[in-house]
């Protein structure tokens, strides 16, 4: 009886010893995932650079240019007495909308790239907004402000290689307008302006300025807008079945379907607090970005994500097959080599592999059958 227990023991040190060996060919299938997976990131990098990337929408918001002029005393010293110097600043003060709304279709095609398939889009955009035109004013008699530029709607855009089109544009008072590049704001690196013919002070005696627009825009992966006005509203309809919402504000209401999905949000300025994170004085980036109305079209099974998924289980599942032919050999008194327990270790570590390679031409469900039914035959 000594003498079994002691074979017993010295059989599961050398399977535990065996066990922990796969962990060098699991990691090695981990990594290959992984570069898999780059792969699969460059390939959306290279149709972003010849489509356009992710897209997200700040505005409209209407800007108006001016100059400040401040007193400011420069101390007397030995050279001669203290002097008042008038300091001039370019300052833009932009006004938010009242109302904000965009109407979206959004049609989701793959692309490939190589073996890889990357969502694109194109999105028909109808927004419009609502503005209360004020200027800004001598705080004391030691400014003086001027307006030497005209006002401008700026609509900032994450990657502008994406427009297709601006048309049916409408602005209050405006009998033609020209769409120019730049978004000209400190709040969006991109985009584009709207420059208004008509002078500041002539806006401000305006009760209000209403603006609407069509963009066509493309874009891949992801669309997102963000919620400026005192009033937001966002429709998103599109073709692709297989939505996630993120962003800091989920929809308000939602139908998903094997069609596509139909989705709407809404928010106020008391939820977003856009006005503290947007003021003439200051703007929080960090925040503002963070601020989003965002939806993306996301793939229904990504396999690399699935595999390495199934990877962290690898060595529960070697172990648990040793264990089970360990109890075979105990209960009816068989003897299987080391070699074998290796080769049987081997073909497992194989499955993870297999899976990885048939998943990315055949989907993941039938990858997974194909797998399964080869490693039972070996």
């Amino acid at each position: 009886m000594k003498k079994y227990q002691d074979g017993a023991m010295a059989r599961i040190i050398i399977l535990s010893i065996l066990m922990f060996c796969f962990v060098i060919p699991l990691t090695m299938i981990r990594q290959v995932v992984l570069e898999r997976s780059q792969y699969n990131n460059q390939a959306e990098q290279s149709v972003a650079q010849s489509w356009a990337g992710e897209q997200s929408i700040i505005g409209p918001v209407l800007a108006i240019p001016y100059a400040i002029e401040e007193k400011e005393i420069i101390a007397g010293n030995e050279d001669g007495p203290e002097k008042i110097v008038m300091r001039s600043k370019s300052k833009t003060y932009y006004i938010l909308p009242e109302n904000l709304s965009a109407s979206t279709e959004v049609l989701v095609k793959e692309r490939k790239r190589g073996i890889f398939e990357v969502p694109t889009y194109n999105a028909t955009i109808v927004m419009g907004g609502e503005f209360l035109p004020i200027i800004p004013v001598e705080k004391n008699s030691d400014q003086k402000i001027s307006f030497n530029d005209s006002p401008y709607i700026t609509i900032g855009i994450k990657d502008p290689k994406g427009i297709s089109e601006f048309k049916e544009i409408s602005i209050t008072g405006m009998h033609s307008v020209n769409v120019e590049a730049g978004a000209r704001s400190e709040f969006a690196t991109s985009g584009v302006h709207i420059p208004l013919e008509i002078t500041s002070v002539e806006l401000s005696k305006s009760p209000k300025i209403d603006f609407k627009a069509t963009l066509s825009l493309k874009g891949i992966n992801s669309f997102s807008m963000i919620p400026l006005g005192k009033n937001n509203m966002l429709q998103v309809k599109s073709n692709w079945p297989h939505p996630s919402f993120t962003g800091q504000f989920l929809p308000e209401n939602h139908d998903v379907n094997n069609e596509g999905f139909d989705a709407t949000w809404r928010a106020g300025f008391l939820a977003t607090n856009i006005n503290s994170i947007i003021s003439n004085d200051t703007i929080d980036l960090g925040k503002l970005n963070s601020t989003t109305f965002e939806v993306k079209f996301l793939k229904p099974l990504n396999v690399y994500d699935i595999t390495i998924r199934a990877l962290k289980y690898g060595l529960l599942f070697i172990g648990l097959t040793f264990i089970a032919f360990f109890v075979f050999e105990a209960l009816y008194k068989l003897r299987v080599h080391p070699v074998q327990y290796g080769f049987l270790g081997a073909t497992l570590a194989i499955f993870y592999l297999l899976i990885l390679s048939l998943s990315e031409h055949l989907g993941f469900i039938l990858a997974y059958f194909v797998a399964v039914m080869s490693v039972a035959f070996l």
